[in-house]
């Protein structure tokens, strides 16, 4: 496995050379047109991605996010995963009108506040109004728990009908299988740790396989795979819309440069933080291919040192992209560190912006192929001579 010192020293041979990834990331005429042209986005004033006119870009690719909703409900269905699905989970809960609303729930939630009614009474009746006291806030403790849990369902539930879920969810049977068991609640039991361990409210799950044990799931566990794993819609529109933006600088012949590029790194990078780097790797959201995907066709220059110091096995490139997908399945795991992510956020950041170079490119050989067009309308041998070299530069 290639060092870290390999992946740092990859990072800072790719600034040096400036090489970009050799794939073709020109923004499709469909894409294009879903997403419209970026009039001013702030990206080439202040570089620092202004997303001005997101709103309408949102609203531009809805009929993609139904294509990739649907795409979604096929993932799950190759899954097999067991139990309820996701889907069908959801269904159920948009049908009951609230999470909580189900007769085993309700039962439960009476079951505790019965056995919390009898022990406040003795507590009173033995003269400890200090024990009193202490019921009253615990039950107080479940229904807040309760409400908390029922709005975050709800939140999820929204989700599912309107934006749909990226790859932290969908490529992840675990994932998907609580989220099913969680709407649906058919086989869900509200439970609560002693009051040694802090008295906190889960919801035990079977477990996915026969034989497996009972899962406990935790409101803030998925809170934070509900806030981690929505699809990237909102990063999608404003790369877009900074994509367009940059082949517009190219059509207007401004210069690519260091500076152009440390500013498209800097907003690149911005973009890029522990919590969403998984999604980032993993998910569509830059105009057609998967930054997982995309590294497998990198030259090796673009990731790794050129004396590495660690090129044991003559597998330099394999060992780094292995190094690569092996960070990404950190971040996705909350196990990555500063040092870590800060490789990968840079190696991702350059991917972005190889994307943002090809479009700008394109932009400027459009420009260029006018200005041919424009001298040869122009007539007289000089200029068609002119438009010929000139065309001639452009192949």
């Amino acid at each position: 496995m290639i060092s870290l010192a390999a992946c740092k020293a990859s990072v800072k041979q790719s600034n040096k050379n400036k090489t970009m990834a050799t794939l073709d990331y020109k923004l499709s005429a469909d894409t294009l047109n879903r997403v419209g042209r970026a009039k001013s986005s702030g990206y080439a004033a202040s570089g620092i991605g202004d997303t001005s006119g997101l709103e309408d870009t949102l609203e531009t690719i809805v009929e993609e996010g139904e294509k990739e909703k649907e795409e979604d409900k096929i993932k799950e269905q190759e899954a097999g995963l067991a139990g309820l699905s996701m889907e069908q989970g959801f269904n159920e809960q948009a049908e009951r009108g609230s999470w909580g609303d189900t007769p085993k729930l309700y039962e439960q939630m009476q079951e505790y506040m019965q056995t919390d009614k009898k022990a406040y009474l003795a507590a009173l009746n033995g003269e400890d109004p200090v024990e009193a006291q202490r019921i009253l806030q615990d039950q107080n403790k479940k229904s807040v728990e309760m409400n908390k849990w029922s709005s975050l369902m709800k939140t999820a539930g929204e989700i599912h009908k309107e934006t749909g879920w990226g790859a932290l969810i969908t490529d992840d049977s675990v994932a998907s299988y609580k989220l099913g068991e969680l709407t649906s609640m058919a086989n869900g039991e509200m439970l609560f740790d002693s009051p040694e361990d802090g008295g906190k409210m889960y919801i035990q799950i079977p477990g996915q396989n026969d034989g497996d044990e009972p899962i406990k799931v935790y409101r803030n566990d998925i809170d934070q795979l509900v806030a981690q794993g929505i699809k990237p819609k909102e990063r999608q529109a404003a790369f877009l819309n900074s994509t367009i933006a940059i082949k517009e600088q190219g059509l207007n012949g401004t210069v690519w440069d260091e500076s152009t590029q440390s500013v498209i790194m800097t907003n690149n990078k911005n973009m890029i933080d522990k919590k969403n780097a998984y999604s980032v790797a993993m998910d569509d959201w830059t105009g057609g291919t998967k930054f997982i995907e995309d590294i497998d066709s990198w030259d090796a220059s673009y990731i790794e040192s050129a004396d590495d110091g660690d090129d044991t096995n003559g597998n330099a490139k394999q060992d780094a992209l292995a190094k690569v997908k092996e960070l990404v399945t950190q971040a996705k795991q909350g196990a990555i560190t500063n040092e870590d992510f800060d490789v990968l956020q840079d190696i991702m950041a350059r991917w972005m912006m190889g994307k943002q170079k090809t479009n700008f490119d394109d932009g400027a050989r459009q420009r260029k192929t006018a200005e041919v067009d424009k001298m040869r309308g122009m007539g007289g041998q000089t200029n068609i001579a002119e438009a010929n070299r000139l065309a001639d530069l452009l192949q």
